[in-house]
Parts: C-alpha cells; sequence; structure tokens
C-alpha cells in the first residue's frame, strides 16, 4: 500500500496553509499540489521533503489538483529547478499557459458579471486587480503530462476523478483498494468550499458552479472514501456525513436568499450585503460567487426568477414552484 505524507505549506491568502502530500510508492516519490510562488512555500516544501527523510530531487511527478496558485503555483520551479514531471488535467492547461488572450477574456467576463449583478464599480475594478495579483502567485508552464481519462499512469492505484465546482478543472486520487481519497479542494473539514463563478473556457457563458459542485458530492459520496486528504485542514474520516452537511448548508442558505429577494426584488450583489455584513465588501467577489451559485440552485428548482433592466442589470425575485 502505498504511504502517504501531509506536507503544510504556507500561503498568503485568507485561506491560511494549504497541503501538499506524498505519496511514496516503493523508492518512487509523487507529490500532489505544492503551494504558491512564494520564498516561505519554497523553503516550506523543501524542508518538509528533507523532514520526511528525502530530497527534491527525489520527486519524480507533480500532481496538480486545480489550477489556484496556493495549490499550484509552485509547479514551474519544481519543473525547472528539480526536473520534477507536472501533471495536470486538460482542463487546467489554459490556466497555465502565458495566453494573453485567455487571460484578457476572462477579466472582461468578471468586469461584466460585476456590473450585471450590481456590484459597485469602485468595488468591480478593486476585485478585478486581486485578480491579476492572485495570478502572479503562479508562473506559467506547460504541463508534462496531460490526463485526459480516469488513468494514470505514474500512479496506477489511483483513479483520476473529475470533480468540478470549486473550479472548472477540478481533479481528485482515489484508491478504492484502500478507501482514500486526495481532494484537494473539493471537500475541507473546516469550511465549505466555495463554488467559485467561473466562465467557460472561451469566456461567453457562466457556469452553473453550485449545481455541478452539488453533483460532484453526490458522486463521492457514492464511492464511500474512508479517509480523506484535503488541500486544507486536518485528515479526516467519515466523508459521507460531511457531505450531507454541506449539501444540507446549502439548502440552508438557499432559503435564506430566498427570504430576501421574497421581502424585495434584488439584486445578487445586494442579498450579498444582506448576508454577508461584515464581508461583503472586503470579499466582494467570493460573496457574489456565493449568492450567484444559491440563486441558480433556487432558478433551478422554479423557487426564483430575475428581470434585466434598461441598465442591463439583474434582479432577482421569488418565482412560483411549477
Amino acid at each position: 500500500m502505498d504511504r502517504i505524507i501531509k506536507i503544510t505549506v504556507p500561503t498568503p491568502f485568507a485561506v491560511g496553509d494549504v497541503n501538499a502530500y506524498l505519496i511514496v510508492d516503493g523508492k518512487e516519490l509523487v507529490l500532489v499540489d505544492g503551494g504558491p510562488f512564494t520564498k516561505d512555500a519554497k523553503e516550506a516544501l523543501t524542508a518538509e521533503v528533507c523532514h520526511a527523510g528525502y530530497q527534491m530531487q527525489d520527486i519524480k511527478a507533480a500532481v496538480i489538483t486545480h489550477y489556484h496558485p496556493d495549490h499550484a503555483g509552485l509547479a514551474h520551479w519544481l519543473q525547472s529547478e528539480f526536473g520534477t514531471k507536472i501533471v495536470a488535467s486538460s482542463g487546467s492547461v489554459p490556466f497555465f499557459s502565458d495566453d494573453s488572450a485567455f487571460y484578457e477574456s476572462r477579466l472582461s467576463f468578471y468586469s461584466k458579471l460585476y456590473k450585471t449583478h450590481g456590484m459597485p464599480q469602485d468595488l468591480g475594478e478593486h476585485e478585478l486587480k486581486k485578480l491579476k495579483h492572485y495570478r502572479s502567485f503562479c508562473p506559467s508552464f506547460l504541463p508534462d503530462m496531460i490526463i485526459f481519462g480516469s488513468s494514470l499512469s505514474i500512479l496506477p492505484e489511483w483513479e483520476v476523478l473529475y470533480v468540478p465546482g470549486h473550479s472548472p478543472d477540478h481533479i481528485a486520487l482515489y484508491n478504492s483498494a484502500s478507501s482514500e481519497l486526495i481532494g484537494g479542494d473539493v471537500l475541507l473539514p473546516h469550511i465549505s468550499s466555495n463554488a467559485l463563478i467561473e466562465p467557460d473556457l472561451d469566456g461567453s457563458t457562466r457556469l452553473k458552479t453550485l449545481l455541478q459542485y452539488r453533483e460532484t458530492l453526490q458522486h463521492i459520496r457514492t464511492l464511500e472514501p474512508q479517509t480523506v486528504y484535503p488541500g486544507h485542514g486536518d485528515v479526516f474520516h467519515n466523508a459521507a456525513a460531511l457531505i450531507e452537511q454541506r449539501l444540507n448548508d446549502h439548502e440552508q442558505r438557499a432559503q435564506h436568499i430566498l427570504r430576501i429577494i421574497t421581502e424585495e426584488p434584488s439584486t445578487a450583489f445586494s442579498a450579498a450585503a444582506q448576508l454577508f455584513g461584515r464581508l461583503y465588501k472586503k470579499e466582494a467577489g467570493l460573496v457574489l460567487s456565493e449568492v450567484l451559485g444559491h440563486l441558480d440552485l433556487l432558478e433551478e428548482r422554479k423557487l426564483a426568477m430575475h428581470e434585466l433592466t434598461i441598465e442591463k442589470v439583474k434582479h432577482y425575485s421569488a418565482g412560483v414552484k411549477l
């Protein structure tokens, strides 16, 4: 059976430390994720690998669960400094490229999204600056191995799961023999993963990420993993109970938002301001993602509807259940 070593790496982000994992298969070492592109993260990862009895050069490959810089940021450094083979899903590749058109299309998408859903201009501009800054923690690179299916030659006992929701490219590793899941941010023990609003790859259509995420959780529940190695927080067991809690949390939040728009038609950002009174200015993009995801859930159930004003701003109100 493979041995899994947890490595904790600091980040400069509000989420705090990120977890990387060394999978030890005989003499082969495979790293899952790594940390952001910072001096502190490099030093911590190097020290933890040495503490485990290995050198950075011993790491044959690094599997990246998703494109977010707190997980993927050290990939270029590992690849260029130590010759580590970087493995990522096909959906991750555009995010790791230096394609300026791809990133401009995403910035344009978010600029329009913020306006459409009622975010004040100054907050919208601040969020766009944050997105640009966030990307600086993950230098561009080209993966050495690209995952298109569920198999992974470097880890034959592990199945690759496609688990979108938190990010559109998210993958996890599942070992059915040991019932272990290395999950990235798909299921965290101490916080609920935000199903962050994303465009599709050409930047033209908004993905309904919370609906995707709920399908992902329901699929993971059918696998009944006994041990979960998360991207943040402690290793935990009894994933089924936590999944049930997360799904119930979605229901409760959706009902709270439904009460807000029942009292008075509201933009998604206005609803976020009521729901997150202390956070909505500091984390405007995150809270808007949270509310839009639950509005998608309500609209799917015909419990909410929206209208577009002359100014092309969406206002949501309670719908009629069919």
